[in-house]
């Protein structure tokens, strides 16, 4: 089974993902899907690359019935996008024509409605019942800086903790000269929510989607949740136009509807807005950090205003967990260990945080629930507040894993766990993709499509000879070596086909040119991914502290936080 389709005529009209009977199977690399130009022609690259990555069934099923009492929800939705993202209209009647193109009849109406339906992060109102709560992604993010990191450069990582089976991108984007920044983000779905990590051009970074409170909107009755600016709209469109993290507060507290994140830029400003109704934005220092900031999925800010936003243990009461945040129920209850990780590893290592450094927090994979059986585990998980559970930011949940270096526009991302040991991280928190590659690629957000294009090439040919001169040191007779070969004939396959489409571009322009540099890039991109996994599979990356050379993890020497 492939990720890839086979090229028909010279136009790779099969999608580049594989089918097993018929049915799509979420590829092992995250697909790149790559705009330029006007809203209007981003929108129709964008529906385009969609149908060429997955196949039209995607765009199919974005059709949908809107009932007569969600109609005026849709269009209080419509309203927002208009006043807060007009840019967002272009864009999805861009969609629209996109889609007709390939085939696919949607309405304008549908692409709206996809956009607007939404789960919240979570439960929002003091006033809801517990049953009214979601349960969220529980996903991780942290940005370090100044002392914390060893250059004083900034570094950001998002994990998304989600374990379903989805069909998720990476949008790389380069809007019109005069309309904005370029920028990179990783949306969960369609419509994008909570669409981390992402930055721009400028070097401000959108870390993740900060929990809290979300906002304090009320939960809605009908399905369309229409009253308010999309969450993935209003992420574009802050870092479209917002150059630092002040610029970023702004835009965001402006949003009708729901907005909140952890945000940062280069020169070290970052904030993680919790709550809008009582205005609660977290800053560095408020839970202990120095040059750092981080979130899970659970109130950080200690104040009597959150108090009635964390939702009540049957058996204990709700406490707050000095760096950790609240302690209650459920998801509370997987935040707090991995607030504490973040907190150790950045606190303890301070002025040891670099790229490899993140990556090997992202391997970090923990123990097995402390149980005789996993039934056992999780059926005494809530009831124990997670007693016995090794809570870490990579588990088997997480579905993608993103480190930026915004400076240097460099966007490192995996589909799924790049963690060989990782561990459920609470009851369902498993999940077991197809063909996984325990690998990042990279991308670069530089002067145009071209040019991340070009760099993804390079980058590909650096990692195929690395993993090529480990390769090498096997015979025939070495057990790893058929398998390996196997995956590296693959990654220069990719790499062979990712020349074909760029070559291609170079002949074409406008949006033609546009779309066979996205198939270009996304072959590159597989292309580093499996020569990475050869490469990483004979020669053992660091999976903690010590396999940097820094001292034991949670040895005597260091000033270590627990609950």
């Amino acid at each position: 089974m492939s990720d890839s389709g086979h090229v028909r005529g010279g136009g790779g009209s099969a999608p580049e993902i594989a089918f097993s009977e018929g049915v799509p199977i979420p590829p092992s690399v995250r697909p790149v899907i790559l705009l330029s130009g006007s809203d209007y022609e981003m929108g129709c690259q964008w529906s385009k690359q969609y149908a060429q990555v997955f196949g039209p069934w995607i765009l199919e099923s974005l059709r949908c019935d809107i009932g007569e009492d969600e109609r005026p929800l849709l269009q209080a939705c419509e309203r927002h996008i208009e006043e807060h993202t007009p840019e967002c209209v272009e864009l999805m009647k861009g969609m629209v024509a996109g889609a007709t193109e390939v085939g696919v009849s949607l309405t304008y109406e549908d692409v709206v409605a996809c956009f607007a339906r939404e789960e919240h992060i979570i439960g929002t109102d003091p006033d809801q019942s517990e049953l009214d709560w979601f349960l969220p992604p529980r996903c991780s993010g942290l940005a370090a800086w100044g002392g914390t990191t060893k250059d004083g450069r900034l570094l950001c990582l998002g994990l998304g903790d989600y374990p379903e089976v989805k069909f998720e991108i990476t949008v790389l984007a380069y809007p019109a000269e005069g309309a904005g920044n370029a920028f990179i983000l990783s949306p969960y779905t369609l419509n994008g929510k909570p669409s981390h990590p992402g930055m721009n051009s400028k070097g401000l970074a959108y870390v993740h989607h900060g929990a809290g409170t979300s906002g304090r909107e009320h939960r809605r009755e009908a399905s369309v949740e229409g009253s308010g600016v999309p969450t993935l709209f209003g992420i574009m469109h802050t870092l479209r136009f917002a150059d630092s993290a002040g610029e970023a507060l702004e835009l965001q507290l402006s949003y009708a509807g729901h907005s909140g994140g952890l945000w940062v830029d280069t020169g070290g400003d970052a904030f993680n807005l919790e709550c809008r109704d009582p205005l609660t934005v977290r800053r560095p220092g408020d839970a202990g950090e120095t040059d750092f900031l981080y979130a899970s999925n659970n109130i950080l800010f200690e104040s009597e205003a959150m108090e009635p936003f964390v939702p009540a243990h049957p058996d204990y009461p709700t406490r707050y967990v000095t760096h950790a945040g609240y302690l209650a129920d459920w998801v509370t209850i997987s935040s707090v260990p991995r607030n504490l990780e973040m907190w150790n590893m950045l606190h303890n290592y301070r002025g040891e945080v670099d790229l490899e450094f993140l990556k090997m927090m992202c391997r970090f994979g923990g123990d097995a629930p402390d149980y005789p059986t996993l039934e056992e585990a999780e059926a005494t998980y809530e009831s124990s507040q997670g007693a016995g559970w090794d809570a870490k930011i990579c588990n088997l949940s997480t579905e993608m894993v993103g480190i930026m270096v915004p400076d240097k526009g460099e966007y490192y991302v995996s589909s799924f766990s790049i963690a060989r040991g990782a561990q459920a991280n609470r009851p369902g928190g498993y999940y077991y993709p197809v063909a996984p590659v325990y690998s990042l690629y990279q991308l670069k957000l530089v002067s145009g499509p071209g040019a991340s294009v070009w760099e993804a090439k390079e980058r590909a040919r650096r990692d195929l000879y690395q993993a090529d001169q480990e390769l090498r040191k096997l015979t025939y007779w070495d057990t790893p070596y058929a398998p390996l070969k196997e995956v590296f004939e693959r990654a220069a396959t990719e790499w062979v086909k990712g020349d074909y489409y760029a070559k291609r571009a170079d002949r074409l322009s406008g949006s033609a040119a546009v779309l066979e540099h996205g198939r270009a890039l996304r072959c590159y991109c597989r292309s580093q991914a499996y020569a990475n996994q050869v490469h990483e599979s004979l020669v053992t990356p660091p999976v903690d502290p010590s396999g940097l050379g820094l001292r034991e993890w949670f040895g005597s020497w260091g000033e270590w936080a627990t609950a």
